[in-house]
């Protein structure tokens, strides 16, 4: 900082740290005067003994009344310089001013240089990271310092993380209600239906379509479950069967065991085909030993 910008001369900080309009004595009075409408004194009768040879023989020039006016003088530079002791663009400032007072503060030189974090656990996705590399630019041409963009990294991560819990809540609530509903209206035929709509996925789509539509949830959408109550009924007429020795999309002895191990580790199952008062029980030991059958290729085609 040179003198000039102290004295207001030939800078845009506009301060004054010298004796005249800016500075005032102790008693208010302008810088200059000594109060009370008396003479002035010397300004350099305070200093004598209150500053270093040094700082007297640089403040004297300025002029200061008191010590009251050097203080005044300060508070007002302070004011119009940032605490690491630069300036404050002003309103008018240019690109260029401003882009040295971000760099000044601590924005990094380039936007390739801020650091994102993603939540603990989750690794960044390709979207994760092109939005990312998107904002960057943004926040750099904003002059945000690391420290700043972490804040809101942060917040961004809680937002999210609020925003799925609550997407999660809604569609168990919507899936629940849909579950329902059909239940309600397929009466006791809603698991065999179900069961024939499952097949159906398993054997046009594979298990890898199987477990995609369970682990993404999917195949809890209402659409999806009237899609699986329209495909069973489209492969095994009225439900479970197609004829007297084939089980809906089983037609080799190779799908009927791997049919017969799914059913065999499938709990609702085995509490129907268990439970002799059950009023599936008969149609789920027929299914069993049809699939029994096929997978001995008797009775198969």
């Amino acid at each position: 900082m040179t003198d000039e910008t102290l004295n207001g001369e030939g800078g845009d900080a506009n301060v004054s740290l010298d004796g005249g309009p800016g500075a005032t004595t102790s008693s208010g009075a302008p810088g200059g005067a000594a109060g009370d409408g008396g003479d002035a004194a010397p300004a350099s009768s305070w200093m004598k003994d209150q500053l270093s040879p040094a700082n007297r023989a640089a403040l004297e020039p300025k002029n200061f009344a008191d010590n009251d006016a050097l203080a005044a003088a300060y508070l007002n530079l302070e004011k119009t310089v940032g605490m690491k002791g630069v300036p404050l663009p002003g309103e008018d400032a240019t690109p260029e001013e401003m882009n040295k007072f971000y760099e000044a503060i601590g924005r990094p030189a380039e936007p390739s240089e801020y650091v994102f974090a993603m939540p603990e656990g989750v690794e960044a996705s390709q979207s994760d990271l092109a939005f990312q590399s998107g904002m960057a630019p943004v926040l750099h041409k904003a002059g945000l310092t690391q420290a700043q963009v972490a804040v809101l990294n942060e917040g961004w991560n809680e937002m999210n993380a609020s925003a799925a819990q609550a997407y999660s809540e809604r569609l168990d609530q919507e899936f629940t209600a849909a579950e329902t509903a059909l239940k309600k209206d397929l009466g006791a035929a809603y698991d065999a239906k179900m069961e024939a709509g499952n097949l159906a996925v398993r054997t046009l789509g594979g298990e890898e379509l199987a477990d995609y539509l369970a682990e993404s949830g999917l195949g809890r959408d209402p659409r999806f479950l009237k899609f699986l109550v329209a495909a069973g009924e489209s492969l095994s007429g009225d439900g479970a069967l197609v004829d007297g020795n084939t089980v809906a999309g089983v037609s080799t002895p190779a799908q009927a065991k791997a049919e017969i191990s799914r059913l065999e580790s499938d709990p609702d199952f085995a509490k129907v085909f268990l439970d002799k008062s059950h009023p599936e029980y008969k149609a789920a030991v027929e299914k069993m030993q049809r699939l029994q059958a096929l997978a001995n290729n008797a009775g198969g085609s």
